[in-house]
């Protein structure tokens, strides 16, 4: 049996258990989701997409599923995390594994109309809403951890901004995979901002289990006329876990998204996104680090469509990688016929710190209009020599010397963080990932189980 044969089997003899639990809009999802899984199933083509990643490899572990929704730990009491930013003054959103859970205290934080809270409250609470957005921007594209995600998820986030509306405070979800069995879990993410919102959201991923675990993330964004988003993607999971993230962004006019991927600490990354312009005088600033060693893996897939005029988007990644790491990027900026004024810049540069590193770089241009400003490149290099004489010519170790380099080199991608407090949480983070050491929050389990 192959291995996606192995989820058509379980779905089919779990169906009613896996729609059982879940709200009405997404088992209506699940039957244009098979029909897109079992495509992949049957096709022995490999996806250009997926050409540093072997998804069926990752796939083919028999990962536990809860279908059951059973309770993991006291989570369904909410306990407020303890690694909130400082100075940051967040709004806190736990997730546990696919579950998540927001104070009362937190909730009147918020401005009226506001909405965050899981998928089975949306349901009662605001189900026009979901009813509207869920799975309208994922399925248009064909994509098989997408597909897979939608068959079996069972709840979700969704965060609601009303028109005119901006939240003053930073929204920060904590993320945590927990099992002590081998697990799958399948998350879901729903952020719509309409006309004239705002929202700074941070997501952070971890992991407190000591077994192999798996997490499929699927996040569908939708940013109104003239709202803005700053985005913020924070993992520092284990070295047991794979993670794909996907995410379905579009953009309307005169909007502007500033988003910011940061890979600190895993075992196998996979990130997609998936950008459109349907607007024009609309903004996407795209930024990504990525520091591995060890035997990880990090793969960072882009695509963003001008589809319209006079719009704008950048991507800018810096990759460390150290020992056999191996990281991947492929950027994609598509401008369509008919369009004009569009610009797009796009670089990414990779630093192999260890003779066994690889990287792989492929940044793409398609371009189907004459009044465009578009342009892109990439660099794989080492260490420059030259700087680390000069450095131990004055009394620098060798050792801080290259520490150093590296951290100025990510540097240039955390200058663009506009919040002061993170962007210093993060630049500590940074060099203590380097050291190969992870600071431990008051009350944090994932360091002890994950590093």
């Amino acid at each position: 049996m192959s291995a996606l044969q192995q989820y058509i089997n379980l779905y089919h003899d779990a169906s009613e258990l896996v729609c059982e639990r879940a709200v009405d809009v997404l088992n209506m999802a699940r039957p244009e989701a098979e029909r897109q899984f079992c495509a992949f199933v049957d096709s022995t083509a490999k996806l250009e997409d997926y050409k540093y990643t072997d998804y069926k490899t990752l796939l083919a572990p028999d990962y536990g599923l809860n279908l059951r929704r059973l309770s993991f730990s006291s989570a369904s009491k909410y306990k407020k995390p303890s690694c909130s930013i400082a100075q940051m003054d967040s709004v806190v959103v736990q997730m546990e594994n696919d579950v998540p859970y927001i104070s009362s205290e937190d909730l009147a934080r918020l401005p009226k109309g506001v909405f965050v809270g899981s998928f089975s409250e949306a349901a009662i609470q605001v189900p026009q809403i979901l009813e509207n957005y869920y799975g309208k921007f994922a399925e248009k594209h064909s994509d098989p951890l997408t597909s897979l995600n939608t068959l079996f998820v069972q709840e979700g986030l969704l965060i609601f901004v009303p028109s005119g509306c901006k939240i003053d405070r930073p929204l920060q979800v904590i993320s945590t995979t927990h099992s002590n069995q081998p697990l799958m879990c399948h998350q879901r993410l729903l952020v719509i901002l309409e006309d004239g919102a705002s929202l700074t959201l941070l997501h952070c991923d971890e992991t407190a289990a000591t077994v192999d675990t798996l997490t499929t993330q699927v996040g569908e964004i939708v940013v109104g006329r003239e709202s803005e988003l700053q985005m913020f993607l924070l993992e520092e999971t284990g070295v047991q876990h794979t993670r794909f993230h996907q995410v379905y962004l579009q953009q309307d006019k005169d909007s502007s998204v500033e988003w910011f991927d940061l890979t600190l600490q895993n075992g196998y990354t996979r990130n997609t996104l998936r950008g459109c312009f349907v607007g024009e005088n609309a903004s996407l600033a795209t930024y990504g680090v990525a520091l591995a060693s060890g035997k990880q893996r990090v793969d960072n897939n882009l695509l963003v469509r001008h589809e319209v005029s006079n719009c704008r988007s950048t991507m800018l990644y810096k990759y460390v990688l150290d020992d056999q790491s191996v990281g991947a990027f492929a950027g994609k900026v598509y401008v369509a016929q008919g369009t004009v004024k569009n610009e797009s810049e796009q670089t990414n540069a990779n630093l192999c710190a260890g003779n066994d590193a690889r990287a792989y770089s492929q940044p793409m241009l398609e371009i189907y209009a004459d009044d465009v400003q578009c342009s892109h490149g990439s660099t794989v290099g080492k260490l420059d020599e030259a700087a680390l004489f000069y450095m131990q010519q004055r009394g620098i170790p060798l050792a801080e010397a290259r520490l150093m380099l590296q951290h100025a080199f990510v540097g240039e991608v955390l200058e663009h963080i506009p919040i002061e407090a993170l962007r210093q949480r993060l630049s500590i983070l940074t060099d203590l990932r380097l050291r190969g050491k992870r600071e431990k929050c008051q009350g944090c389990k994932a360091v002890d189980a994950c590093y």
